[in-house]
């Protein structure tokens, strides 16, 4: 039988020619495109170098500084460039306002740092030293807010204070209960928390969801048979309204233990220091000045309340506001509080 010298068995030469062709085409190709990748990732790290070496270099491309085509939210980008600049401005702010101006009326004082600004405000001073008093439409009726809170703690500490088994009973979250401005209202329904740790984020972290449970179980009449009984005689529970007068009066009676024993006091006290909202009385204040406070915060209606243990001095102070701008309302309150504090101090 023929043999074929040709390693391809029975394929004629034509065939093997087309073969060859064929494979050193397929060898070109891919020679080709593996130098075409090469490119392409030499491409893609040159890029990312100088991305990274322009981002090193100038921060404006920066999360810090996102541009107005950021895919972030207004507000989340806001807290970001607030939170860069605050200590900056805080300090430079500090440098002014503590040249200590000499303020020889506080009352004056006062109406001229507030005249000018939009909306009406309302200032109420106590030193609880001597008792003397001063005020700038310290009897006018404001929106409460979340100063609210302050009279359902006080309700609650008042009946149930003496009995700890009570203010560590659990109370559970209904649908109902939850609103916005909270941070445990997306947990669910039926989570159990000790009525204690419902006051501590009520007057901590101003959560509403935890008011509303605390208010449900309390009774909205019996809040406000709390605040009758101790006498703040401007001051409506329902409509949610009072003046800085009835506000400052409660702080001192809260202090001086009138309403609750020492204990429950004491603790209710503790709840309001440090909280997540010290960007109002207390941000101006030297490093180190105590101040137990509660803020409340509503369209235009932007307030803060709070005893200052000062150096020298221990004080009531509260500011409240309708239908002011959030940043005059805000910086007014700021350099008041310090204006306040350097005269007593």
């Amino acid at each position: 039988m023929y043999m074929s010298k040709n390693k391809f068995f029975g394929l004629s030469e034509k065939k093997i020619n087309q073969i060859q062709n064929e494979k050193k085409g397929l060898n070109y190709w891919l020679s080709s495109k593996y130098k075409e990748i090469n490119w392409y990732l030499f491409l893609i790290f040159l890029f990312s170098f100088l991305v990274v070496l322009i981002l090193s270099v100038f921060p404006l491309f920066s999360v810090k500084y996102q541009i107005a085509s950021s895919s972030f939210d207004n507000s989340i980008e806001e807290k970001i460039i607030e939170g860069y600049y605050k200590d900056i401005e805080k300090e430079k702010n500090i440098q002014n306002i503590n040249k200590k101006e000499q303020i020889d009326d506080l009352n004056e004082y006062i109406k001229k740092e507030v005249s000018g600004l939009s909306g009406e405000y309302g200032f109420y001073i106590k030193d609880l030293g001597n008792g003397n008093t001063f005020g700038f439409n310290e009897d006018n009726i404001f929106t409460a807010a979340s100063l609210s809170k302050l009279f359902v703690a006080g309700n609650f500490y008042n009946r149930f204070g003496f009995d700890e088994k009570l203010k560590t009973s659990n109370l559970y979250l209904m649908k109902e209960d939850r609103v916005n401005g909270s941070e445990i209202k997306e947990n669910p329904i039926g989570s159990q928390y000790e009525a204690k740790d419902l006051i501590a984020k009520m007057l901590y972290s101003s959560d509403n969801t935890a008011m509303t449970i605390m208010t449900r179980e309390l009774g909205v009449k019996e809040v406000q048979r709390f605040i009758d009984f101790i006498k703040l005689e401007n001051t409506s529970f329902t409509k949610n309204t009072s003046t800085p007068k009835d506000i400052g009066l409660f702080l001192e009676k809260l202090e001086k233990r009138e309403f609750l024993d020492s204990d429950s006091a004491s603790e209710m006290i503790a709840f309001m220091q440090n909280t997540t909202n010290e960007d109002r009385l207390p941000y101006y204040l030297p490093e180190g000045v105590r101040i137990a406070h509660k803020i409340g915060t509503w369209d235009g209606a932007y307030s803060d309340a709070g005893i200052v243990f000062g150096e020298n001095k221990k004080y009531i102070i509260v500011a409240m506001t309708e239908e002011a701008n959030y940043v005059e309302a805000i910086e007014a309150m700021r350099k008041i509080s310090l204006g306040v504090y350097n005269y007593f101090n």
